[in-house]
């Protein structure tokens, strides 16, 4: 599992879904310093700087969304991995006009696009 508790008693998440957006989030930024687009590569630099920062609790959220794509898991939801990988990409695509201070608050649209509250 992604989540656990540790010894302080704080809910904390798997290092590898940090890992895992990191270097999603960096990659994005060489694609669009390869187009020319050195603004969106220094918007998705400063999202994958952030990275660390994301809270527990918002960050196990976005995992459950990409868990959809871990292999090991029997209920894997095409459907829900589809919806996630499109808001994903129109996040990227759109990142200029959307200008995230942070990792966390990129996260937090994408939660809040895909309908998502950390709250429920």
């Amino acid at each position: 599992m992604w989540t656990y508790i540790n010894d302080d008693g704080k809910l904390c998440v798997d290092g590898m879904w940090h890992s895992l957006f990191e270097e999603a989030i960096s990659s994005a930024a060489n694609q669009f310093r390869e187009r020319g687009d050195e603004y969106g590569a220094q918007l998705l630099e400063r999202v994958a700087k952030t990275v660390d920062d994301v809270p527990a609790l918002i960050m196990w959220a976005y995992a459950e969304l990409w868990s959809a794509w871990d292999e090991e898991l029997e209920d894997t939801n095409d459907t829900t991995l589809q919806r996630v990988i499109g808001i994903e990409a129109g996040m990227v695509s759109d990142i200029a006009r959307i200008n995230p201070r942070d990792a966390t608050e990129y996260v937090s649209e994408v939660l809040r696009r895909y309908g998502h509250s950390v709250l429920d």
